[in-house]
């Protein structure tokens, strides 16, 4: 039986559309979040085994959308056309890439989630509601919304200022030479819109929307074509139905719908009528006709009635996806039915291997691969059907560890090294590395995944050697031997000839922004190595700020507290209000406090609440005057202050781009400035809030970790452990009363020292260097006369402070050199 059905769509052709299409219109598109980390990249679990990742849906739309504008005849830059994780830039560089392009419009494509299951479109400006930064951007807004509504079958649409809409300004809207729009077409966590998301004629329809009000807004015709498009769905059971095919004529047109269970269809046609027939194995076609105009949009869903011919009607899921090689896989034919009963279930493997029989199986498969999983029913009556579905297997990478806390134990003897569950069902388990220094290559396991199992989440060594540093990093490993990419990296750290202050590292730092890897050194080789170079009289921990806010680490076990949060900002808080009552209740009992990055004040003052605003002034001592820019390093010590002679160089190891620039608050002074005069850090001394011990803070508004002159690291670190009246081992320490009778330069080398005496000495002398563990790493016997220089080459030794000794037959003469 053949049902039909005729629908004569009228439009009525709006005027006011200027002839002319879009040569010499230059537009960047931004696909909005690039790779496949979860947290960022909005990985989708859906029905049926399925996965949506915004990352992919968004790339799709933007070259549906690209390929649309480059026929309207605009010019087109695009911020990505890859997928990889290292496709996703800091949103001011997708703005840098708009503004290079000289674009005449940046449109940001993205979609949405937490919609509690209203499907709404939303566009986004920069401003408030009320004054947008672009004019144009919210008139365009205004254009964008309701077309996205007619083509993503939401059910309404808001066009928005983003400082209104969500209290802040987005950073891909920020800075731009030209309007900007960021679009939320739809809502990918309602798991129908997401299984439509990854349909590419539904993709399409996302840019046919934004291309439409592309050409409204530069009051242009618009499309020669108009386009259809619809959802196909079973009469009985009203399920979508996959692989719908749908035939127009005259043109005679076919398109072939997935098998994402969407049941999605669209075509652009030229202008005229058209009849459309859906067919698909199982059901009676169904054929409709209807008028297409230009640039209109005509929305047809249709239903087919089930015609099972006497055969079972084969279908089946695919449940535990994604997979690798031994996990368990479920296939569910339930969903299959039979005008009669089906009496056999039988399952095939690339169309040989039988698996077993029922309606449910479970199978692991040995290996990763791509394999063709059929499922054939046989009913009451021997009549059969079947079906093949393709299934991949592929064992998931492990994610990368989130390392805890390394600290000291048994009287700086030992290590207790603490990280965060992996809850991935593939893993084996975790393997720790280390090392004397963050800086050597060679790899050291400390333990493997023969000991730490996939629920083990803490180590403890009670002695490692006699080095006074260690570093240590982590490894998840999973069931295939593959490695995950390092964990970040901490460290330890004991002063062996002192009576020392306790220190603790605190990482803050956890956002992909200038800084792109997922993982960092930071700790180690910026903190602990420039408290190491300080020759400071410390002991030294380092943790995870999540440690700090659980309670596991207490801040009152430190005489000194070193806090690195990067360019972490608004959305990823600096310090959240829990960190900030740990943070207070330190100060008021006496800590001493470094903490150090770019957007603190920015958030905390500029963006903050009246709580976080209190917090910066009366903590962190400190006002935020403005969002810095490039240009203002190096930021260099006050004259006439505690941090006067220090210069920094910031902004090489990672980009820093937006410094703050701070001012002192009551009691504070200024201690550094940018190379153009405003203020880069302050410093206080003195009792806070309710306390009445003194204590002391140190803020600076760029990330310490972006210098890569360790030179300049190190006497930063002396100037802050001198303020915050810890001993370290700098001056004349190691030198002797009769040094000036022996010349050693330069003391801060790259590759070699020279040695010039300008007295008679009884040679040979006898040359020895010692690192700060008192381990040798040269030693030699030399002739040297009065006047006459000598090179020693070192290029071979490692970055770091050394002693160095020289012996006649009765003098000795000691200096302190320092490699870069």
């Amino acid at each position: 039986m053949r049902y039909k059905y005729i629908f004569l769509i009228i439009f009525l052709f709006i005027g006011n559309i200027s002839f002319g299409q879009l040569q010499g219109v230059k537009i960047c598109i931004d696909p909005g979040h690039g790779g496949h980390d979860p947290a960022n990249d909005r990985r989708i679990p859906l029905p049926h085994g399925l996965v949506f990742w915004e990352s992919e849906g968004n790339l799709m739309t933007g070259f549906h959308e690209r390929d649309l504008l480059e026929s309207l005849g605009a010019s087109v830059k695009m911020t990505r056309t890859a997928n990889d994780d290292s496709d996703d830039i800091a949103l001011s560089s997708r703005v840098a890439i708009a503004n290079a392009f000289g674009a005449d419009y940046f449109q940001s494509n993205h979609t949405n989630a937490g919609s509690s299951g209203i499907n709404y479109s939303l566009v986004l400006f920069n401003g408030t509601d009320n004054s947008p930064t672009w004019p144009d951007a919210k008139a365009m807004g205004a254009i964008i919304g309701p077309n996205l509504q007619d083509l993503l079958r939401t059910t309404r649409n808001y066009n928005r200022g983003d400082r209104s809409f969500l209290g802040f300004n987005l950073g891909v809207l920020r800075n731009t030479n030209m309007p900007a729009t960021l679009s939320e077409g739809s809502f990918h966590d309602i798991p129908a819109e997401a299984l439509r998301l990854k349909n590419s004629e539904y993709s399409k329809n996302y840019a046919w929307a934004l291309v439409k009000s592309f050409c409204k807004y530069f009051n242009v015709d618009g499309f020669a074509t108009g386009r259809i498009g619809g959802i196909a769905t079973n009469r009985q059971s009203g399920d979508v139905i996959n692989n719908i095919q749908v035939t127009v004529q005259p043109g005679n047109k076919t398109y072939i719908g997935d098998d994402f269970y969407n049941g999605f269809y669209g075509f652009d046609l030229d202008p005229g009528t058209y009849t459309l027939t859906f067919s698909r194995t199982g059901f009676f076609d169904v054929e409709k006709t209807v008028t297409i105009t230009a640039n209109k949009y005509m929305d047809l869903d249709v239903s087919l009635p089930v015609n099972l011919n006497g055969a079972p009607y084969a279908d089946f899921d695919i449940l535990g996806l994604p997979a690798g090689a031994l996990d368990t896989v479920t296939f569910d034919a339930t969903n299959s039915y039979d005008d009669g009963q089906i009496v056999k279930y039988e399952w095939f493997v690339n169309d040989s291997i039988a698996l077993d029989t029922g309606k449910i199986i479970k199978y692991a498969f040995s290996a990763d691969g791509q394999y063709n999983i059929t499922l054939k029913l046989t009913d009451d009556e021997d009549k059969i059907s079947s079906l093949t579905k393709s299934v991949k297997i592929a064992t998931e990478p492990p994610k990368i560890p989130v390392l805890i806390s390394v600290e000291w134990i048994n009287d700086n003897k030992g290590v207790k090294i603490k990280w965060k569950k992996n809850t991935q069902s593939s893993l084996a388990g975790y393997r720790i590395y280390y090392n004397i220094n963050p800086f050597l290559e060679n790899l050291n396991i400390l333990a493997d995944t023969n000991v730490l199992k996939p629920d083990v989440t803490e180590f403890e060594i009670d002695s490692l050697g006699n080095e006074n540093m260690y570093v240590f990093w982590i490894q998840a490993v999973n069931k295939a031997g593959y490695a995950s990419d390092n964990s970040d990296m901490y460290g330890v750290m004991h002063y062996p000839f002192g009576s020392n202050k306790k220190v603790l590292i605190v990482d803050g730092f956890h956002r992909r922004s200038s800084y792109p890897n997922y993982s960092h050194t930071f700790a180690s080789s910026c903190y602990l190595t420039g408290l190491w170079d300080a020759l400071g009289h410390v002991d030294v921990s380092t943790a995870l700020n999540d440690d700090i806010i659980i309670g596991k680490t207490d801040l009152s076990d430190f005489d000194i507290v070193i806090w690195f949060l990067g360019d972490e900002s608004t959305i990823d808080e600096t310090f959240s209000a829990v960190e900030q009552n740990k943070v207070k209740d330190y100060l008021n009992q006496g800590g001493k406090l470094f903490v150090t990055g770019s957007e603190i004040g920015w958030d905390l003052d500029e963006k903050g609440s009246s709580t976080d605003k209190n917090f910066y002034h009366n903590y962190l001592k400190a006002s935020f005057v403005e969002d810095g820019s490039v240009g203002r390093a190096p930021a260099q010590g006050i004259s006439g202050y505690a941090f006067e002679g220090v210069t920094l160089h910031y902004g090489v190891v990672y980009t820093e781009d937006y410094p703050d620039v701070l001012a002192p608050e009551t009691g504070a002074e200024s201690i550094m400035k940018y190379n153009q005069g405003s203020v880069a850090g302050i410093a206080y001394k003195g009792v806070f809030g309710s306390g009445s011990a003194p204590g002391a803070v140190v803020n600076i508004g760029f990330p310490l970790e972006t210098v890569s002159n360790r030179y300049e690291i190190k006497v930063f670190m002396e100037k802050l452990l001198k303020y915050f009246d810890a001993t370290t081992s700098t001056g004349d320490l190691f030198e002797n009363v009769n040094n000036n009778n022996f010349k050693v330069y330069p003391t801060v080398f790259h590759n070699s020292i020279n040695l010039l005496p300008d007295i008679n000495i009884k040679t040979p002398v006898r040359i020895n260097i010692y690192n700060l563990n008192g381990k040798s790493v040269y030693s030699s016997n030399m002739t040297i006369s009065k006047g006459e220089k000598k090179e020693i080459l070192l290029n071979s030794i490692s970055n770091g402070i050394y002693i160095l000794k020289i012996n006649s037959e009765n003098k000795e003469w000691n200096y302190k050199i320092f490699k870069q």
